[in-house]
């Protein structure tokens, strides 16, 4: 099977990367400027709150036409769940203890940290993900979780597919 990674704040990535070359500063691979980012999607939700994920669904389509057999978003917010939910997408959550969490975001390196408080991170009406992977151990742990759940998802791909219209 072949997989597509579509982020839905792709729009916000850009602009920040934009932004950073433009100072003639790259930042690195993974880095991010969580305060940029959080300026951003409340930015862009105020003036189209429905833009992000119709631009999201276009470059779905995209991916889907160029062969992808799955498609993968790794970075939606609660406000955006009910919409992916409606699409067809299966939704997973994977939650860590906050203080492992926070260590590997400052990890990461971040110009600045994003505030999970911030109303891009909040919102939403509460939904219960199809499966959750609890991400209290190693990478190398939680990567065998993903693996294994994959797994899983595509052998019901695949008998679905023998037996009616294939999901997301």
């Amino acid at each position: 099977m072949t997989v597509s990674v579509v982020k839905l704040a792709q729009p916000l990535y850009d602009v920040q990367k934009d932004f950073y070359r433009r100072l003639g500063e790259d930042l690195t691979p993974g880095q991010q400027d969580g305060a940029l980012l959080n300026f951003l999607g409340s930015h862009f939700r105020r003036i189209s709150p429905d833009f992000l994920v119709a631009d999201f669904s276009r470059r779905c389509e995209t991916a889907a036409a160029s062969g992808a057999d799955v498609l993968l978003c790794d970075d939606a917010r609660p406000v955006d769940l009910g919409p992916l939910a409606a699409g067809g997408f299966r939704l997973v959550r994977v939650s860590a203890p906050d203080a492992l969490r926070s260590a590997r975001k400052a990890q990461r390196g971040d110009q600045t940290a994003g505030r999970d408080d911030h109303p891009t991170e909040l919102g939403g009406v509460p939904m219960v993900p199809d499966f959750e992977l609890v991400n209290d151990g190693s990478l190398t742990a939680l990567e065998q979780q993903v693996i294994a759940l994959g797994k899983a998802l595509a052998g019901q791909w695949h008998a679905m597919e023998t037996t009616g219209p294939a999901h997301k």
